[in-house]
């Protein structure tokens, strides 16, 4: 592995920074304090898609070592997956563009099978979440892991969204999710992410293809471009391994009673029972309606052995050009980090009448738990139990655990009682289930400050 440093130069914003040959871009533009946009730093959002337009670089590490040539073709990269190999040229939006995290607040919870929920999220701090149809979010979860879920909503303005969510066997979260969760929890949440958009203009005909809960992006352009309308036509084939993968096919037959050029065709591969739909693999059920589409677009969404067997299928034999294949298709690399272990769940109030339950990791502090939530609460010193402004009330008082530096400054804090504590030196254990933490401020703005 190189052991000197390389140049990397970003022609948007003309920022310049250094990176070793064993750092990838994202890490070294964070090091250097001019970070290129990014979210997860696992090569699955999107957030840092950018170019190479001049240098020698590997996508991975132990990747095989490619060249752009100043006047050749640039490549489209994810920075967070590209390691230099010698001084490059790149092109990259800057990371004022990250939406900060924020705290979601579950309003509602359905299970139109047993297999699937349909969760509905209002943001806490009650401003509107601009996004495109088609682009996800990411939910915090305990630890520092992430789940990824595509954005079902309407994307015409508002102050919640819905996801839809399919249970996994032996998935710590959606476990939770299907057994334990309820309406007031509150998670953290990053977006939007990714650039998984409408882009067909009217007059060209096109297929969305959806498998299971695939189907939740493909809700939210239909219902945001409203597709129903067209003068071309629309072709939506929905499906799965069972009908049950088909879990809200009133919704889809719906569109096709509004407009008459919406055509929705439920597909299965192994049906359960009788079945009025159509039987088969989805890409087979398109060429048979469509043997050549060469003049189409297609969206397809879900799984990726489906998206890449349509892919291979539509493009190769079918005549779609490449560029008119579109597909949210992310795949999330396994957690490095094992289960979670102590979780704990614990109720916040804050001023008025807001409030709602966390889960979290048990040992982590109180802050960063609620920091996790997308709560930010004002600690001025950075946690370091100097400041006193992460103080909150814990009722019924909890004093067992309070460590030294926490008991000192609160009692020079003015007006402190036993049922305060710091959150950034609190550490939440079991006995925190039995009690309530009171918060400063608003969701909005979790500060005892005044504006």
């Amino acid at each position: 592995m190189a052991l000197y440093f390389m140049k990397i130069v970003n022609v948007l914003n003309g920022a310049e920074f250094e990176a070793h040959g064993d750092v990838d871009v994202v890490s070294a533009s964070i090091q250097a304090h001019c970070t290129v946009s990014h979210s997860c730093r696992r090569g699955v959002c999107g957030q840092c898609a950018g170019l190479v337009r001049d240098g020698a670089f590997s996508n991975g590490i132990e990747g095989t070592t490619q060249t752009v040539s100043r006047d050749g073709k640039p490549v489209s990269v994810l920075m967070c997956q590209t390691f230099a190999r010698s001084d490059l040229t790149i092109e990259c939006a800057d990371n004022d563009s990250v939406a900060p995290t924020r705290a979601v607040q579950v309003t509602s919870i359905e299970f139109p099978t047993p297999e699937v929920a349909v969760i509905d999220l209002r943001f806490m701090d009650e401003r509107p979440f601009e996004f495109q149809a088609g682009q996800f979010v990411a939910i915090r979860w305990t630890g520092d892991r992430q789940k990824y879920f595509s954005i079902a909503s309407n994307a015409n303005g508002s102050k919640g969204i819905q996801l839809h969510i399919r249970r996994q066997a032996h998935g710590e979260f959606t476990g939770w999710l299907f057994e334990a969760a309820r309406a007031g929890d509150i998670f953290g949440l990053e977006g939007p992410l990714g650039r998984f958009t409408w882009s067909t203009p009217d007059a060209r005909p096109v297929v969305l293809m959806a498998t299971g809960t695939g189907f939740s992006p493909i809700q939210s352009l239909v219902e945001t471009h409203e597709l129903w309308a067209r003068q071309s036509p629309v072709y939506l084939y929905w499906g799965g391994q069972t009908e049950n993968d088909v879990y809200r096919p009133e919704v889809a037959r719906q569109w096709s009673a509004m407009g008459r050029n919406f055509h929705f065709i439920p597909v299965a591969a192994a049906p359960l029972r009788e079945w009025a739909g159509r039987i088969g693999y989805l890409q087979e059920c398109v060429a048979q309606d469509h043997p050549n589409l060469t003049g189409y677009d297609v969206y397809a969404c879900g799984s990726p052995i489906m998206i890449a067997r349509a892919q291979e299928r539509l493009i190769g034999d079918l005549g779609l050009p490449s560029e008119r294949f579109f597909t949210d298709s992310f795949n999330v690399t396994p957690p490095q980090t094992t289960g979670s272990g102590n979780l704990v769940d614990f109720t916040v109030k804050f001023q008025g009448s807001a409030q709602g339950r966390i889960h979290a990791e048990g040992g982590r502090t109180l802050l960063q738990a609620l920091m996790r939530a997308g709560l930010d609460l004002d600690h001025y010193c950075g946690g370091g139990a100097v400041c006193g402004t992460c103080r909150v009330s814990v009722e019924p008082a909890l004093l067992a655990g309070m460590n030294e530096a926490e008991a000192d400054l609160l009692e020079c804090l003015p007006s402190t009682c036993d049922e305060h504590r710091l959150a950034c030196q609190f550490q939440l254990s079991q006995d925190i289930e039995s009690r309530t933490v009171y918060l400063p401020g608003t969701p909005g703005r979790v500060s005892a400050l005044e504006d």
